[in-house]
């Protein structure tokens, strides 16, 4: 256990209460889904995941930064964030977050 804290602190890894402050500090941030905008709530639970936009195991360093995080909902995130299942993910997040506002805007304009 001491060598793994001397490890993380070399290595200046976030700990994992900085990563949990980090994920509700997204959460409150967004306080819904950025894909599809839904603030579910079940029996009083948010059923929102922070959602890393670099993964941890590609860039450990950023697994507690603010910007690094995206709010999603369950739904979105097993869809958007890790198409195909949890191991993979989605290289190019922003630019679906992207397309699907853009949809959704034009969708409005045309009611």
């Amino acid at each position: 256990m001491r060598v793994k804290r001397y490890i993380r602190a070399l290595q200046h890894l976030p700990t994992e209460w900085q990563v949990q402050k980090a994920k509700r500090a997204c959460v409150k941030r967004d306080g819904a889904c950025v894909i599809c905008g839904a603030t579910h709530k079940l029996f009083g639970w948010l059923l929102l995941n922070a959602h890393h936009r670099v993964p941890v195991h590609v860039n450990p360093g950023l697994a507690a930064v603010l910007y690094n995080l995206v709010c999603l909902c369950r739904v979105c995130h097993l869809q958007w964030g890790h198409p195909g299942g949890w191991k993979k993910w989605c290289s190019n997040l922003e630019h679906v977050i992207g397309r699907i506002k853009a949809a959704r805007a034009e969708s409005v304009v045309e009611e």
